[in-house]
């Protein structure tokens, strides 16, 4: 059975001091990688874009459930990089605490003036988004990772690793569900929701010049309205054996 490192919470990050996990991450893989590639193992990463309340955790969850049991790439392990992932790179550069609630998908005009005051030693190139999204890259040029939110889409485009998904719900399931997590009111969760879409609409568009929503940057979207999260998260991993079909050499 796959070791599948779980997801964890920014308090259970910050206590157990794991804030490095990402570049940990990436660092292990490509110790082991001249060995991969000598036995031609296939390294692939999935990207999740999101509504808000749609389930992603739920479904990634599943997903890795299912890449367990059905033993897809069955020698390898995988990780799940969600919204903690800015907390992870502050960290790795050693940059202040301040900028995890700047870099929060709003707020960008802040974002970019505390840069450049921040910075403004350092090469105009430096920023906080550039650093996240060489990350984002490393973790998918790692493989087996699973990468929540932040354009992951946009930004691995051009690598033939990945799997583009992209789920959505109607307002009314997503207010229940943030109702259930956040014990919000329901109007407390609809005003959530609508903030925090909205506010993932500009990061994409003042970052990356891009439509969020535009089916065009996904391989498959899924209505979790429609499916369970059990059902969007096995549907995820049989796509992930038909696409990656000729890459998938080891099976228990």
């Amino acid at each position: 059975m796959n070791e599948v490192i779980k997801q964890t919470s920014s308090d259970e990050l910050l206590s157990s001091g794991k804030l490095h996990k990402a570049h940990l991450y990436i660092k292990s893989r490509h110790k082991n990688l001249t060995k991969e590639k000598k036995k031609k193992l296939f390294l692939p990463c999935i990207t999740i874009s999101r509504e808000t309340g749609a389930g992603s955790k739920d479904v990634s969850n599943y997903l890795l459930k299912y890449i367990e049991e059905n033993k897809i790439f069955s020698s390898q392990k995988w990780a799940v990089f969600d919204q903690n992932l800015i907390e992870k790179v502050l960290e790795h550069h050693n940059l202040p605490k301040r900028l995890a609630e700047l870099m929060s998908e709003k707020k960008h005009s802040d974002i970019k003036s505390y840069i450049t005051e921040l910075f403004s030693n350092q090469p105009a190139s430096w920023t906080l988004v550039q650093k996240t999204m060489a990350t984002i890259l490393q973790l998918a040029e790692a493989g087996n990772s699973i990468i929540i939110g932040r354009g992951g889409s946009i930004i691995t485009a051009n690598l033939k690793n990945t799997l583009h998904i992209r789920l959505v719900a109607n307002l009314q399931d997503r207010v229940k569900r943030i109702q259930s997590v956040l014990n919000f009111t329901r109007e407390e969760a609809k005003i959530y929701i609508i903030k925090k879409d909205s506010d993932r609409k500009k990061y994409i568009k003042t970052y990356f010049n891009k439509d969020i929503t535009d089916p065009q940057l996904y391989h498959l979207i899924l209505n979790t309205s429609i499916c369970t999260c059990k059902q969007a998260g096995e549907l995820i991993g049989k796509l992930v054996e038909i696409y990656f079909e000729k890459y998938i050499t080891q099976r228990a």
